[in-house]
């Protein structure tokens, strides 16, 4: 299975507390909270960049990128490669790759779990690359400046950039803005299973995910706003 390296991140299952995959007892209609509860889902545009680029730390030839997929795709190699291609001008096939990765880890699991909520799936794509540089990410994560890789969202949602350590972050006042919308969306929810009762001033609805709308709160500057078959 092309998941095998990342099982180590996922949960125990066959267990008294999980039965089986979440995803699996949810689409299958035996997770007791799933009628009830509404859920909140979404990614970073570049969540892959963060573990194939940490994962291969030289550039990877074209040939080494077929024979990756190759080796986890098998017959559907190709398929894949279709969708995910090496341009002429691309020098590192880390960067499909990434895309990839986003794409099979994040964008297409978040879509399968909000299919299955009937009380209410809420999805986001987040595509705000984190202001400080060198600062935000650190020099082992340097294949990040610039890129809204795995975790950005976080100091958003929770407003957390004043802690980082050694030196307090500061948000510039269009991030801060950006800040405050989202932990008003994220607070609505939590509170009343909406994310649009307290949500802040002039912000778009969030809607709910339909399949045929597949509408998306996209989280950048100037503003969040509504976005559809992303």
């Amino acid at each position: 299975s092309p998941l095998l390296s990342v099982y180590a991140w996922s949960p125990l299952i066959a267990t008294a507390e999980l039965s089986d995959n979440p995803i699996t007892l949810v689409m299958n209609g035996k997770c007791a909270g799933a009628p009830t509860i509404p859920v909140l889902v979404g990614n970073n545009a570049s969540e892959g960049r963060t573990f194939i680029f940490a994962a291969v730390t030289k550039p990877l030839a074209k040939w080494e990128y077929e024979a990756a997929l190759g080796g986890l795709f098998h017959l559907s190699a190709l398929k894949v490669y279709a969708q995910y291609p090496v341009t002429d001008s691309e020098s590192d096939a880390r960067v499909p790759m990434s895309d990839l990765g986003t794409d099979f880890l994040f964008e297409c699991p978040n879509r399968a779990t909000a299919r299955y909520f009937p009380a209410g799936a809420y999805r986001y794509y987040f595509s705000r690359s984190l202001p400080w540089g060198t600062e935000a990410w650190g020099p082992d994560y340097a294949f990040c400046y610039g890129y809204p890789c795995h975790g950005g969202e976080l100091p958003y949602v929770f407003n957390s950039a004043w802690g980082a350590v050694p030196t307090p972050l500061i948000f510039p006042p269009d991030d801060s803005r950006l800040s405050h919308q989202m932990a008003a969306y994220w607070t609505a929810f939590v509170r009343g299973g909406s994310p649009n009762a307290g949500r802040a001033p002039s912000t778009p609805v969030w809607a709910q995910w339909d399949d045929s709308t597949q509408s998306t709160l996209v989280f950048d500057l100037p503003q969040p706003a509504v976005g559809q078959h992303l």
